[in-house]
């Protein structure tokens, strides 16, 4: 049996992270593409769920859009599931993921 040198540990660690990163980005964007398959025949966003959007899009928390928006916490994220729902997303991370990769064009508001 061959044993692994200390300095070798760590490449090792380093090369299996990396392989892991870059299934972790194929998975997403595959199943970003199915997304996007399904959003064509999705109802549009309303004004006030683009509004939830780009604040998460700001990284700001749901207090904060409550706020800025004159709404409760709990309305923001009924929103939030309701795109979410549209959009096809199951998980938080997905929708964060989707909106860091810049996959949704936010309008201006209305509001």
């Amino acid at each position: 049996m061959q044993t692994i040198s200390g300095l070798e540990k760590p490449l090792i660690i380093m090369a299996a992270l990396s392989l892991l990163e870059q299934m972790f980005d194929r998975a997403c964007l595959l199943h970003l593409q199915a997304v996007k398959e399904r959003t064509r025949f999705r109802l549009q966003l309303t004004a006030r769920e683009r509004d939830i959007l780009q604040g998460i899009s700001k990284e700001l928390t749901p207090s904060q859009i409550a706020n800025k928006l004159s709404l409760s916490v709990k309305t923001v994220s009924t929103h939030k599931l309701t795109a979410m729902r549209k959009l096809g997303f199951k998980r938080n991370s997905e929708l964060y993921y989707w909106l860091r990769q810049g996959r949704l064009a936010l309008e201006k508001s209305t509001r």
